[in-house]
């Protein structure tokens, strides 16, 4: 079962192995599942060889998820930039039918606004989300996922309704499986339901994934 849903760990079982085109050697492999996308950290450096690779790995039957891409607001260069090579990444999502991973740092209120825009077809994920309660409660409002890991706002927690967490290692050294437990201690559940919960919307978000 896919739990983890986002991590840069090659080596991760039952997860979904986060790729930066930016800094990929092709090809990838063909076990294991992957999303495929050019952070916003590195736009800049970023062209239309770039974008071909995207558009070619993307469409990789092992390539479950598109991103991750997103807005920072404290670092990568103007975010005129990186809205622009978002929009490609939501283009291809679409296109593809496969769902969005998103990067978001201070920029919940730029994110939501394309969210209402653009009315994607397709899931948008926000992976490692550390927001307060309010824009967790806004985001889920909008019909958004979140994805949750090492660090968390605890409040934001019992924002998140049980359909809509996600949980993830990111570049953590911590386990899914720790990463779980600490969730779960924070929301006074066992860790089995938060494992069993995060799976189930892992599948559903993949395409039935098992």
């Amino acid at each position: 079962m896919i739990l983890d849903i986002h991590t840069h760990n090659q080596k991760a079982a039952d997860a979904v192995i986060s790729i930066d085109v930016a800094v990929v050697a092709e090809p990838l492999p063909e076990a294991g599942y992957f999303s495929v996308g050019v952070h916003p950290w590195s736009v800049a450096e970023c062209g239309e060889e770039q974008v071909a690779l995207l558009e070619r790995l993307a469409a990789l039957p092992q390539v479950v998820a598109i991103g991750e891409t997103g807005l920072d607001g404290l670092r990568g260069g103007p975010l005129e930039a990186q809205e622009r090579w978002l929009m490609r990444h939501v283009e291809i999502s679409e296109r593809l039918g496969k769902p969005l991973v998103l990067h978001m740092v201070r920029t919940s209120q730029q994110i939501i606004a394309l969210y209402r825009r653009l009315k994607p077809r397709m899931p948008w994920v926000i992976h490692g989300f550390r927001g307060n309660a309010n824009v967790a409660h806004t985001l889920i409002k909008e019909g958004l996922y979140l994805s949750v890991g090492e660090r968390f706002n605890a409040d934001a927690l019992c924002e998140i309704p049980p359909e809509r967490l996600l949980v993830e290692t990111d570049e953590s050294e911590l386990t899914i499986g720790q990463v779980v437990a600490r969730v779960a201690s924070s929301m006074g559940l066992p860790p089995a339901v938060i494992a069993e919960t995060a799976g189930t919307n892992a599948s559903r978000l993949l395409g039935g994934l098992k």
